[in-house]
């Protein structure tokens, strides 16, 4: 993949991995905090009805991320058959 990928270019059920931010941020500090590190697995759970926010599943919680924090995320998406569903 060529061009990076923002968390809100996936769709639900999707599984990737976050590969950067694009900025750092207080927000950025706070997700890095939680455990959103570049290498982790995540799992897009679903959109709000109006688009965002959205929920994701990472590190065994769910977690709800505004547009702008989302988009700050950049991530590469992996194939379900690289990884164990159970293991996001």
């Amino acid at each position: 993949m060529n061009s990076k990928q923002s968390l809100f270019d996936l769709q639900p059920g999707d599984v990737a991995v976050i590969s950067s931010y694009s900025a750092f941020t207080p927000d950025s500090a706070k997700l890095r905090a939680l455990g959103l590190v570049e290498g982790e697995r995540l799992r897009v759970v679903r959109y709000a009805p109006m688009g965002e926010p959205i929920e994701i599943k990472v590190r065994g919680f769910y977690l709800s991320l505004d547009k702008q924090t989302g988009e700050n995320i950049h991530v590469k998406s992996l194939r379900t058959t690289e990884i164990e569903k159970s293991a996001v």
